[in-house]
């Protein structure tokens, strides 16, 4: 037998061994988790190139952690195994597979894999005891592991991605950017799922970010952020390269729903990757185009992308002063204005005098007939909106040269409507926003028909770009002029003093030379920094054990004197989609010292709880369990909505400072008189149990890329990571990868994740680490067409 064959059958039974197991011990129903294993199964099997969008496309939303408990092995970790498994037992049946993995590869693979192998023994050497708190929670050495999987499973998946690419490379690098996109999608349709659950589309003034069903984000942290950097750039290639209307209109949508998610993370490291990643996705185009197009073009390319970037600068105030009002007339001009620049050129000087001749006298009088009428604003407005698409339709139909000027002026006129839309709306002060957006509007019509540069052409493509291009600047002006947006921007010198001194704490992690060589260990920041500084951390769980009662739930409340509901360490558990009550409990407690215990139920979906009962036992001091029992107050929590269901959680805080609570046989007792939760006596450890906090977040990340990989990884782990990207960066600008279409899209991607990943550890979220991991060696070993 081959290597390359015995390699793959080892891989394929080991793939095996590990879905049973996990199937075994999965505390939810294992008949739907089969199911899934199966249709996923066939269809990996049947369809070749397939798992390039499967795995993308359930990604962000098959983890079920926050129910069933179990972070250490999740749903995602089984699809990834069961996609390795498939191919591996197809490329071991495949006797003509023949494919070689570059060794340039394969050395900076080993090097990072050698950093997380001495790295992963510096946490587990001596081998931790393996009991009911080994795989619970990050504050134990098998948290190395955890974090280590990522590498494990995308180095694993590596050589299919190459096998894929020598077998078709134009289909394999196409599945890919599907996949992403489709990523993307569901990320952002979990995203609109939760703003209409718990805030409402539009309410962005309120204090709560968006999480998605990232459950490692309960702990703060950015997986979100990441996911959507590396998965955005493909999105935007995907639209610019779309050939029918659909395929534009698919990539629009997401694109704008995206965008929408992108927005309510209110990242403020988000916002600058997004940005970056299209100056540097802009900068590998016209470097990979070098020497192919025109000067014309790249002036044209810049043009036309100044002038979105403008319009959302005008956009911002103009939603600030004029509303919802002033924004729409904005983006209907915009509309009006690119789709008659596009019918108008070439027009001529004198048409362009008839136009004005006829624009000038109408744009006056409106806005004195707005002075004197109160609601004569929104009615001249529709006037001119129809006047101008009629104008337009009819030329396009017809052509007329002689109609140029009615076009010109009626397109004129609906780009003034911005103006007195803000002036009836915000007053004088919104006045001056109006004028000068109208002005912007008028500007690009003008330069679009005289210069000699073409910024659009009336185009089907370039329509759908257009739509989602005013559609992602409304969505930036409605975001830009939020208050707590507002509040974001204003305290960001605060911000970053309070991430400088936090990276200087998490140095001071590292107290040996060996430290600084080797690491502390992979996931052993947040027991490092607990020990380090206690005073700092919202609270600890464990699950405790003695002879008589058994299993029983162990917290510490918080080490600060800020004790507000919202900034306790929370062990919650899953009840349903609008569960409303009402709701009695009992549980047993006791305390070395009296200290109070938190007990709430809430719609959540991960963090910051809505409409929320609660009660609040004082447990007595003492080594004697206590019954405690009562009714959550408050009434009953409100239903949630059918389209958008709220998830209920049930949740225990200790809200006493320092102090430590046992709590054992919880019941949360509905109407019917059944409690509803499961593992009550902790008898399973941690199953179905999960835990949340929802303010204090430093303490459990290095809060950077950088910061985290010298922690737990050293210098050494640092140093290869770096290099790789470095060689990643050179093998897309200058090496073969140069000339693919996915250069660009990944130099973006790898662009924008490292801007966010300045700000936030991003390899400690297994399931991000193991898309980066991914894509930086299909940046490695990517080729060009063979034609």
């Amino acid at each position: 037998m081959r290597p390359a064959r015995l390699y793959h059958a080892l891989t394929a039974v080991a793939a095996c061994v590990a879905l049973a197991v996990w199937l075994w011990t999965w505390p939810l129903n294992p008949l739907w988790a089969l199911m899934l294993i199966a249709g996923c199964g066939v269809l990996l099997w049947r369809v070749e190139f397939s798992w390039l969008v499967l795995l993308p496309l359930l990604w962000p939303v098959i983890d079920l952690v926050p129910q069933t408990g179990r972070m250490y092995f999740t749903e995602s970790d089984a699809l990834a195994v069961l996609t390795i498994g498939v191919l591996s037992v197809r490329h071991a049946c495949d006797d003509a597979d023949r494919h070689r993995v570059p060794w340039g590869l394969t050395l900076l693979f080993s090097l990072i894999g050698l950093s997380y192998l001495i790295s992963d023994l510096r946490a587990l050497w001596p081998l931790p005891a393996l009991d009911d708190n080994a795989f619970i929670g990050v504050f134990t050495p098998w948290n190395a592991l955890r974090l280590s999987k990522a590498f494990v499973l995308a180095s694993l998946l590596l050589p299919h991605w190459l096998h894929a690419q020598q077998r078709d490379e134009d289909k394999a690098q196409r599945m890919l950017l599907i996949g992403m996109a489709c990523g993307i999608l569901m990320a952002a349709l979990a995203a609109l799922w939760e703003r209409l659950a718990f805030t409402g589309l539009t309410d962005l003034a309120s204090d709560y970010r968006t999480t998605v069903l990232f459950w490692e984000m309960n702990t703060g942290g950015a997986a979100l952020d990441g996911w959507l950097m590396l998965g955005m750039p493909f999105v935007v290639v995907g639209l610019l390269r779309a050939h029918s209307i659909r395929t534009s209109a698919f990539f629009g949508m997401v694109l704008l729903l995206g965008a929408y998610a992108a927005l309510t993370t209110f990242s403020r490291g988000v916002y600058l990757g997004l940005a970056l990643m299209v100056v540097v996705s802009l900068l590998a185009w016209l470097w990979q185009q070098r020497g192919i197009g025109k000067p014309r073009s790249y002036a044209r390319l810049a043009v036309s992308l100044a002038l979105p970037l403008l319009l959302a600068a005008m956009a911002i105030p103009v939603f600030h002063g004029g509303g919802y009002r002033g924004l729409a007339a904005l983006m209907g001009g915009a509309a009006l204005v690119f789709s008659g620049g596009g019918l108008l050129r070439p027009m001529k000087a004198r048409d362009w005098l008839a136009a004005l001749a006829l624009a000038i006298p109408v744009i006056a009088l409106s806005y004195a007939l707005h002075a004197v009428f109160y609601k004569a604003a929104y009615i001249l407005c529709g006037i001119a909106f129809l006047s101008a698409m009629s104008a337009q339709w009819q030329f396009h139909r017809r052509g007329r040269t002689s109609e140029r000027a009615l076009v010109g002026a009626s397109t004129l006129w609906a780009a003034a409507a911005v103006g007195w839309i803000c002036w009836h709306w915000g007053g004088d002060s919104a006045l001056a926003g109006g004028i000068t957006a109208s002005v912007l509007l008028m500007t690009a019509l003008l330069v679009q028909t005289f210069s000699p540069v073409i910024l659009w052409r009336a185009e089907r493509q370039q329509y759908a770009s257009a739509a989602v291009a005013l559609l992602i600047v409304a969505c930036v002006a409605v975001g830009g002029g939020s208050y707590f947006l507002g509040q974001r921007v204003s305290g960001l010198s605060e911000d970053i003093a309070t991430r400088e001194s936090h990276w200087h704490r998490s140095i001071s992690l590292l107290q040996s030379d060996a430290d600084w060589i080797a690491g502390i260990g992979v996931g052993q920041f947040a027991q490092h920094y607990f020990w380090s500084d206690i005073t700092g951390m919202p609270g600890t769980w464990r699950i405790g054990r003695d002879a008589d009662s058994g299993n029983y739930l162990q917290m510490l409340g918080p080490h600060y004197e800020r004790l507000g509901s919202t900034e306790l360490l929370r062990i919650t558990q899953f009840l349903g989609l609008n569960a409303r009550g009402p709701y009695a409990v009992r549980l047993r407690a006791r305390a070395p010292e009296i200290a109070a215990l938190h007990i709430e139920v809430s719609h959540k979906q991960l963090l910051y709880p809505g409409p929320t009962v609660s009660v609040t036992f004082n447990v007595p001091a003492g080594n004697q369990w206590t019954t405690l029992q009562g009714r959550l107050q408050n009434g009953d929590l409100e239903g949630g909505k059918w389209y958008a269901p709220s998830i209920t959680t049930f949740s225990v805080a200790v809200r006493s400072m320092a102090k430590r609570i046992d709590v054992d046989d919880i019941e949360l007792i509905d109407a019917s008189g059944v409690s509803v939760l499961r593992n009550s006596g902790f008898e399973r450890g941690g199953d179905y149990w999960f835990y949340t906090s929802d303010r204090v977040h430093l303490p459990w990340h290095a809060k950077s890329i950088f910061i985290h990989l010298l922690v737990e990884h050293g210098v050494i782990g640092l140093a290869v990571v770096s290099l790789a990207l470095m060689l990643a960066a050179w093998q897309l600008l200058f090496g073969r990868a140069a000339k693919t279409p996915l250069a660009p899209t990944l130099l973006a991607a790898f662009s924008g994740f490292l801007t966010v990943g300045l700000f936030d550890s991003l390899l400690d979220v297994p399931r991000v680490a193991f898309v980066f991991f991914l894509l930086l060696g299909v940046s490695l070993g990517l080729r060009p067409n063979k034609n």
